[in-house]
């Protein structure tokens, strides 16, 4: 069934294709379409995903799984990318974690750990200095009636230009969309990243 929506698979991974498929589609004929499967890395289960147009972003972007670690560990440490997090856990391996960054993987990675009964106190996290965090939550619409009502668009140009009208500089910008709880940080008591 089509839902005209994007459908988005957590933890998982590519696990085949098949050949192409002719599809009926309504109102256009037979198209090919060419089936692909993703299996979950948690549950197993495999989701079988068709497309007619497969788009593929070529970027010379590199993520921690796409390299080696850039910079010296000690022979004796494990370290791996954050793609094995979900295997190391349920492998139960491990009694303590690290995470190195305080960007969205690293962020991810603290996050997937909580959420599977990791308890915090196993689990250090080195970032280079605190960083002002987009709150989801406060910024983003929460059902489409809030969109159609219009009440989101009314509460998100109030919370977004409010405080840049309030603010005499960059900094006092990030300060109010803190008070406003649009942004965070992870450390309020420490100084201003």
């Amino acid at each position: 069934v089509s839902t005209n929506r994007v459908r988005t698979f957590f933890d998982t991974e590519y696990y085949s294709a098949d050949a192409d498929v002719f599809v009926e589609d309504e109102g256009r004929g037979k198209e090919k379409k060419k089936q692909h499967y993703l299996k979950s890395k948690i549950s197993g289960k495999v989701y079988s995903v068709s497309c007619v147009k497969l788009v593929v972003c070529e970027t010379n972007v590199i993520v921690p799984s796409m390299r080696k670690i850039p910079f010296p560990i000690h022979e004796s440490v494990i370290a791996k990318p954050v793609n094995g997090l979900t295997e190391e856990i349920k492998s139960g391996k491990f009694e303590k974690y690290l995470v190195i960054g305080a960007g969205k993987t690293g962020i991810d990675a603290i996050v997937h750990l909580l959420q599977n009964n990791i308890d915090p106190d196993c689990i250090s996290w080195i970032i280079s200095r605190d960083v002002w965090y987009i709150i989801r939550d406060k910024n983003f619409p929460t059902s489409d009636i809030d969109c159609q009502s219009g009440v989101y668009y009314k509460w998100i140009t109030k919370s977004l230009l409010d405080p840049f009208f309030k603010a005499d500089s960059i900094i006092d910008y990030y300060v109010n969309m803190e008070k406003h709880g649009s942004f965070a940080r992870l450390d309020p008591n420490l100084p201003y990243p």
